[in-house]
Protein backbone atom coordinates (compact mmCIF):
# COMPACT_ATOMS: atom_id res chain seq x y z
CA UNK A 1 0.00 0.00 0.00
CA UNK A 2 2.99 2.75 0.44
CA UNK A 3 3.89 2.33 -2.58
CA UNK A 4 1.28 2.86 -4.18
CA UNK A 5 0.41 5.73 -2.44
CA UNK A 6 3.95 7.05 -3.32
CA UNK A 7 3.49 6.36 -6.89
CA UNK A 8 -0.19 8.30 -6.57
CA UNK A 9 1.32 11.32 -4.87
CA UNK A 10 4.55 11.77 -7.63
CA UNK A 11 1.71 11.34 -10.36
CA UNK A 12 -0.16 14.08 -8.31
CA UNK A 13 3.16 16.10 -7.75
CA UNK A 14 4.34 15.78 -11.64
CA UNK A 15 0.42 17.06 -12.89
CA UNK A 16 0.44 19.86 -10.40
CA UNK A 17 3.81 20.92 -12.08
CA UNK A 18 2.60 20.96 -15.58
CA UNK A 19 4.06 17.68 -16.37
CA UNK A 20 2.56 14.93 -18.00
CA UNK A 21 5.05 11.90 -16.55
CA UNK A 22 6.91 11.27 -13.08
CA UNK A 23 10.60 11.75 -13.05
CA UNK A 24 12.51 10.34 -10.26
CA UNK A 25 13.09 13.82 -8.91
CA UNK A 26 9.20 13.78 -8.14
CA UNK A 27 9.16 10.37 -6.30
CA UNK A 28 11.97 11.48 -4.27
CA UNK A 29 10.34 14.74 -3.43
CA UNK A 30 7.06 13.56 -1.73
CA UNK A 31 8.84 10.66 -0.44
CA UNK A 32 9.26 12.09 3.24
CA UNK A 33 5.82 13.21 3.28
CA UNK A 34 4.56 9.78 1.92
CA UNK A 35 6.17 7.31 3.99
CA UNK A 36 7.27 8.99 7.25
CA UNK A 37 4.33 7.50 9.21
CA UNK A 38 5.55 4.16 8.31
CA UNK A 39 9.32 4.59 9.73
CA UNK A 40 9.90 3.03 13.13
CA UNK A 41 12.77 5.12 14.74
CA UNK A 42 15.49 3.82 17.41
CA UNK A 43 15.33 5.13 20.44
CA UNK A 44 19.11 6.88 19.80
CA UNK A 45 17.10 8.70 17.20
CA UNK A 46 14.30 10.01 19.06
CA UNK A 47 16.59 11.10 21.74
CA UNK A 48 18.20 13.55 18.76
CA UNK A 49 14.58 14.51 18.12
CA UNK A 50 14.90 13.30 14.85
CA UNK A 51 11.41 12.49 13.59
CA UNK A 52 10.47 9.84 10.53
CA UNK A 53 10.34 12.28 7.65
CA UNK A 54 14.03 13.65 8.49
CA UNK A 55 15.73 10.32 8.46
CA UNK A 56 14.04 9.89 5.08
CA UNK A 57 15.74 13.04 3.86
CA UNK A 58 19.10 11.67 5.31
CA UNK A 59 18.76 8.68 3.35
CA UNK A 60 17.90 9.66 0.30
CA UNK A 61 20.41 12.29 -0.05
CA UNK A 62 22.80 9.08 0.27
CA UNK A 63 21.15 7.49 -2.97
CA UNK A 64 21.70 9.17 -6.53
CA UNK A 65 18.99 9.61 -8.75
CA UNK A 66 19.12 7.41 -12.45
CA UNK A 67 20.73 9.33 -15.14
CA UNK A 68 18.57 9.45 -18.40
Amino acid sequence: RGSIALLKMAKAYSFMKGKDFVSPQEVKDVLGETLAHRVTLSPQSRAKSYSAGEALMVMLREIPLPRS
